[in-house]
């Protein structure tokens, strides 16, 4: 009997993966985002879309699941990871699109000296195959694109509005929201 509970301990750790992660066009989501020691685990996903058109597949990462968007607004430590499907999208648009978000939560955002340092790195072009990441850690927000650091961006208020534009009240898209909070 010792045997045959060995046996089967032994194959669910060989068939259960330790690194879940989904396929989505192609895309590997993966199921785990480490960040300085954290163990970040991949909440949802979903598509932003514009005009009809999947411009990326995004993946929000937190320590814990939730679907509820007060909990990852609130949450310390959160990732959002956008795995780039449209063919280019110019740095003027990347720019433009989260100078929109941000003026739809806080016009007065626009003024905040980290805000603008934020839309300045991000003006830079991204074509199909290229991921972004923005990590908020608290009052820190860090942008990578293709696992190269783009810059570090230390204040609360851009650190809340930035995951706003993904699941506050009025995000950029409401079925990507959707997504990332798990519930699609």
């Amino acid at each position: 009997m010792k045997k045959i509970s060995l046996i089967l301990a032994l194959l669910l750790v060989l068939i259960i993966p330790t690194g879940y992660s989904k396929v989505i066009k192609g895309v590997n989501i993966p199921g785990n985002y480490q960040y300085f020691g954290k163990n970040l685990v991949l909440n949802g996903t979903g598509f932003r879309k514009k005009f009809f058109i999947k411009v990326y597949i995004g993946a929000l990462y937190l320590e814990q699941k939730t679907n509820d968007e007060k909990i990852v607004i609130s949450a310390p430590t959160k990732v959002v990871k956008m795995h780039f499907l449209y063919k280019k999208v110019k740095s003027s648009q990347m720019k433009d699109t989260f100078k929109e978000g941000f003026e739809k939560i806080n016009e007065n955002l626009l003024k905040e000296s980290a805000v603008q340092e934020f839309l300045n790195s991000v003006s830079f072009d991204v074509v199909k195959g290229d991921e972004v990441d923005l990590i908020i850690d608290k009052d820190m927000v860090t942008v990578l694109k293709n696992g190269n650091k783009i810059g570090d961006f230390k204040s609360q208020a851009l650190a809340d509005a930035l995951i706003k534009i993904y699941v506050g009240e009025e995000p950029a898209d409401s079925g990507l929201k959707e997504g990332l909070l798990g519930k699609e």
